[in-house]
């Protein structure tokens, strides 16, 4: 029994040693660790993957001071955050060996039309609306539609940026390898279909390229939203039902919830959070707080699409013979496409473009889907399908010292293009320029005014702009103006607020043959027509509140127009 009691004896000091020898050893792994990365040390916001910080610890933002306790549970996500930049997560500098070619990003792709989830209104013109949508949606190839002379080079989620891109067998990998390459006049950068490229800054488009789609499937989508932040990780945060993630930019000016289906709400402070999708962004700590009563927000949605003020796409001042084409723009806080200026000969066609706004702008929030800012001659923006925008489908304008001295907007067209949900559709304005030939022909604009850009309670709102928002009674109108043949369905608010010189009107406009059906349940006010005037001292706002009185204002803006209203 002595015996026994003995060997018991040396086994348990035996397993005692061994524990911590144990011990010693994980002590002496962690110390190793720690050496190579500091506990403290942070990543620069230029070079970090989108990864989420443990607790910052900083919940007391927007002046407020959280009481609350933390009844929120399931805090971690077990999904995982990738380096990889297809992916969502921010990454510029991407070793070869961690590039990995695959048949998609693992992304989430949604099949329905995104562009009235959230409002899923209804026009009298569905089927011309349709038709011309699954046009866009479904045009050919760049190669195919404009003959491109010089060398093509081609993007893809299967690529590589070790290859030269110079065929879709070898293409590359990343947008940001396009800064490495010596673009020449008459080259094409072409993105395969069905890929989806998130950027971490603006593509610069200079002279002479056309930037454009290959392949089969859906047109490629480049997102300015970092990451689909469903897919990262979300902790509670110190208020009831508030989730905080890591947003490592300047501003978070809107999310997206679903593919569209919900639209976030943004507040002024973290305290003023108190419904679904309501959400703050304190720059100090770059940290987003979201509500969500239903639990973690990774768990309740598929996708969270979270915007910065990046624009997508921006064509350089001075650059000419820029073509961008069947190319699906999505998820900028300020701009698809901003045109610089001094520009000449620049087309875009066949792109999708939405999800666009929300930069804060003093007292208003700003964003347009394409804007050319100060002087350009031979713009074409045609088939392209655009919804969703915050302030303007497509804009040209300007403001500069010389009271507009030498500035021209000439040989411009906006035509067959479907626009819905926009704050407004087409905006001009510029003080002292010459307009020369400017065309909008054939649009379908749709539920104008009924979008995300006009809500209230959403930290300040565009305002009531409608179908046109223009200003020319201060602009030398060198030839005609068009507006024809335009369907205008369902607006909700004004329909045209144009400052115009009545003075020339029969002369240097023409304005025709455009279709207007107003539905009454969807009105928000009984204001359509402000400033245009019918005679140099007339500048008054005129209103409807039934079909008569439609007709009788809409036809100072077009004697010919076939109107229709329905009541409530």
């Amino acid at each position: 029994m002595k015996g026994l009691l003995n060997l018991k004896t040396f086994l348990e000091n035996s397993n005692k040693l061994l524990a911590l020898l144990m011990a010693v050893l994980m002590i002496s792994l962690v110390g190793c660790g720690s050496e190579k990365s500091p506990k403290n040390e942070k990543k620069s916001k230029a070079t970090s993957s989108n990864s989420v910080s443990e607790d910052t610890n900083k919940d007391d933002v927007g002046g407020d001071s959280l009481d609350d306790n933390d009844s929120n549970s399931d805090g971690n996500n077990s999904s995982k955050v990738s380096d990889d930049p297809l992916k969502g997560n921010i990454s510029y500098n991407v070793s070869k060996d961690s590039v990995k070619p695959r048949d998609d990003a693992n992304e989430i792709r949604y099949t329905e039309n995104p562009a009235g989830l959230s409002c899923g209104l209804t026009g009298k013109y569905e089927n011309e609306a349709n038709t011309l949508r699954e046009k866009i949606l479904n045009s050919g190839n760049t190669a195919d539609i404009y003959k491109i002379k010089g060398t093509k080079y081609y993007i893809s989620p299967n690529g590589n940026d070790d290859n030269d891109g110079k065929s879709p067998e070898k293409p590359l990998r990343t947008i940001n390898s396009l800064g490495y390459i010596d673009l020449e006049k008459g080259d094409a950068v072409l993105f395969e279909r069905g890929g989806i490229f998130r950027i971490d800054q603006s593509i610069d488009a200079v002279s002479g390229i056309t930037y454009g789609a290959y392949g089969k499937g859906d047109k490629p989508k480049i997102y300015a939203s970092p990451s689909n932040y469903a897919q990262v990780k979300w902790t509670p945060a110190k208020r009831k039902n508030v989730w905080k993630a890591t947003f490592l930019f300047s501003s978070a000016c809107s999310i997206y919830f679903d593919n569209g289906k919900q639209i976030g709400y943004l507040k002024p402070s973290l305290r003023s959070l108190s419904e679904n999708t309501q959400f703050y962004f304190d720059p100090t700590s770059s940290t987003i707080y979201l509500y969500c009563d239903k639990g973690n927000p990774a768990k309740v949605y598929k996708t969270i699409e979270i915007c910065p003020d990046t624009k997508i796409i921006v064509v350089n001042r001075y650059a000419k013979n820029v073509t961008i084409d069947n190319l699906c723009l999505r998820y900028s806080g300020s701009y698809g496409i901003r045109i610089d200026g001094y520009n000449d000969s620049i087309n875009i066609s066949n792109c999708e473009i939405g999800f666009i706004g929300g930069t804060n702008n003093g007292t208003v929030r700003l964003g347009n889907a394409i804007e050319s800012w100060t002087h350009i001659t031979n713009f074409n923006v045609s088939n392209n399908y655009i919804y969703q925008t915050f302030d303007t489908a497509v804009t040209w304008q300007g403001q500069d010292s010389n009271d507009g001295k030498g500035i021209k907007y000439n040989n411009i067209s906006f035509t067959n293009n479907l626009f819905e949900y926009n704050n407004a559709d087409f905006e001009f304005w510029h003080t002292g320029a010459e307009v020369d030939n400017f065309v909008i022909e054939n649009n379908i604009c749709r539920f104008t005014s009924l979008g995300w850009g006009t809500r209230a309670n959403d930290g300040g709102y565009r305002g009531i702009e409608g179908f046109i928002y223009a200003k020319t009674h201060n602009m030398t109108i060198k030839d005609k103006i068009v507006v024809q043949n335009n369907i205008i369905d369902c607006p909700g608010r004004q329909i045209i607020n144009w400052k115009i010189n009545p003075d020339e009107y029969s002369s240097k406009y023409s304005i025709k043959g455009n279709k207007i059906f107003v539905n009454e349940s969807y009105r928000t006010t009984n204001e359509v027509v402000r400033e245009f005037r019918s005679k140099s001292t007339d500048a008054e706002m005129l209103f409807a509140s039934d079909l008569t009185n439609l007709k009788t204002s809409l036809s100072r803006f077009d004697k010919t127009a076939i109107i229709n209203w329905v009541k409530k």
